[in-house]
């Protein structure tokens, strides 16, 4: 993987699809994440019967990324000249209001 001097092997031929498995030493991935999930159940009887309910939630999901690709970690053989960096980040938001109203009442005994 390495030549003698410490520097990366990439004697023609030595490695498959040009990859010396040492590169994966020299590139760098990270990911921060948070999920946040909630729910509110809330009723109320107005009157002898008569129910108001609701079902409130909202959840939240975001990401940042980032991915280091070095120069290093291309074989020469190639001609890559540089390195590259990739940074996604994502958001995503939802609210979910589900309104209810409930009557019951006894029209008669079986």
């Amino acid at each position: 993987m390495y030549n003698a001097d410490g520097s990366m092997n990439w004697e023609n031929g030595t490695w498959p699809f040009y990859t010396n498995p040492a590169i994966y030493k020299l590139l760098k991935y990270s990911i921060n994440s948070q999920n946040v999930v909630s729910n509110l159940n809330l009723g109320y009887e107005v009157i002898t019967g008569l129910k108001f309910k609701a079902n409130v939630g909202y959840n939240l999901l975001s990401s940042r990324d980032l991915n280091l690709v070095p120069i290093a970690a291309n074989d020469p053989i190639l001609g890559v000249t540089t390195g590259f960096s990739d940074h996604t980040s994502g958001l995503t938001q939802t609210w979910i209001a589900e309104p209810q109203v409930e009557y019951q009442k006894e029209i008669g005994h079986w």
